[in-house]
């Protein structure tokens, strides 16, 4: 018979088992207990997401390079970021029923005002794979020049054919204002039907045949994920009008109807006096259809950046920058122990050259080296020179004879 002690101690337990299984429902409620928005917002944030350089420390990196285009390289980080983030992100966002996007873009700007040469700088600086086409060189037939297939084969090389390092690679289309329609009806197929067939599926989205890996099977690489920029000047040649021309005969007419209904003759003089930069700023889509581009290949295309016409001061800045010429020379001078000596007054100097140019700012390397290479040849020979300086009369004797 169990004694009071003994009843008392069960009631004990039976007391404590009670509150235990309470306490657990308590547990399993608040559990159970659907978050709020705001919850579910601070939980999604705690979730591991590969992150990639924001835009604003992408910007600062290309300001150490690329001089001038401020718009244009804030506009292109933050393309690029979201174009990384989402393919690094990909098995979240379809976790989510999200679709991943991206964004092809059509950069216009003078040649030598640092179209190719911004991409380039960002993929580096985001260690994206990317390549280089030159379109120019391409027909649909690849007989009279390069075909897409060769180009593409090259980014498949340059990625080692891996599936995830293609879906976050960037093809940059060099001259791609050159794909508009052949009048000479010789040459290369540039423009022709066929290279724009082939650019639009490209462009699009489809699986291309690179050729045949070592063991006889298929390389294909998937332009799906590939972001395509393209690249041109939109100047044309003799036979039509370039770009300016076209934007500028628009604006006149803006300009002569406004002056017709409201304004007087000076109003209308202004309208029409467009400095060159305001021209490259106001190009539209309709302006590059005019020239002559296929509309369906610039639908393809869902943002059209125009680059500023550098100014002397940028190429002044251009000119001082050390990866353009003139730090290597010195640190060839100093192999040797002499010195290689920059007068500041040199750079306005080059910039004012560089402008001259029709490549801008791709002539400078050209300039340096004609600069420098007598002061090498007579450097290496000379032992009792030490110091060997460039100013202003150094220059202009140079650059005169070379003219």
């Amino acid at each position: 018979m169990p004694t009071d002690n003994m009843n008392k101690r069960i009631e004990d337990l039976l007391k404590m088992l009670e509150e235990v299984d309470n306490s657990n429902r308590e547990i399993v409620k608040e559990v159970s207990k659907p978050m709020s928005k705001k919850e579910e917002t601070k939980k999604e944030t705690k979730e591991d997401i590969v992150k990639v350089m924001s835009p604003s420390e992408i910007v600062k990196k290309l300001d150490e390079t690329v001089i001038g285009q401020d718009n244009i390289k804030k506009t292109l980080a933050v393309t690029f970021f979201k174009y990384l983030t989402e393919r690094l992100n990909e098995d979240k966002l379809k976790e989510k029923g999200e679709e991943l996007t991206k964004s092809n873009i059509l950069l216009t700007g003078l040649s030598g005002n640092g179209k190719t040469y911004t991409v380039e700088q960002i993929c580096k600086i985001l260690d994206m794979d990317y390549i280089v086409v030159n379109c120019a060189s391409l027909s649909a037939t690849g007989y009279k020049g390069g075909d897409i297939e060769d180009e593409l084969k090259r980014l498949y090389d340059a990625c080692d054919g891996d599936a995830d390092r293609i879906k976050k690679s960037v093809v940059i289309l060099d001259e791609i204002d050159k794909l508009r329609a052949n009048n000479e009806g010789s040459g290369a197929d540039v423009g022709g039907s066929g290279v724009i067939k082939n650019f639009l599926k490209m462009l699009e989205g489809t699986e291309i045949s690179v050729g045949k890996s070592f063991y006889g099977g298929k390389q294909v690489l998937n332009t799906n994920d590939v972001m395509f920029i393209g690249c041109g000047t939109f100047m044309g040649g003799t036979d039509r009008d370039n770009i300016e021309d076209i934007v500028r005969r628009r604006m006149d007419k803006k300009g002569k109807k406004r002056a017709m209904g409201f304004f007087g003759e000076n109003e209308y003089e202004e309208a029409i006096t467009h400095d060159r930069n305001v021209i490259r700023r106001n190009i539209t889509a309709d302006d590059i259809i005019e020239y002559g581009f296929s509309p369906e290949l610039l639908g393809r295309f869902s943002m059209v950046l125009n680059l500023e016409i550098l100014t002397l001061e940028d190429y002044v800045k251009i000119a001082k920058l050390d990866k353009n010429g003139f730090s290597e020379y010195q640190t060839l001078f100093n192999l040797y122990g002499k010195k290689l000596i920059i007068g500041n007054e040199v750079y306005e100097i080059l910039a004012k050259n560089m402008m001259k140019t029709e490549t801008n700012a791709r002539s400078l390397k050209g300039l340096v080296d004609k600069l420098c290479t007598p002061l090498v040849y007579d450097m290496v020979d000379n032992t009792k020179k030490k110091n060997y300086k460039i100013n202003r009369e150094y220059v202009e004797s140079i650059l005169e004879k070379a003219e």
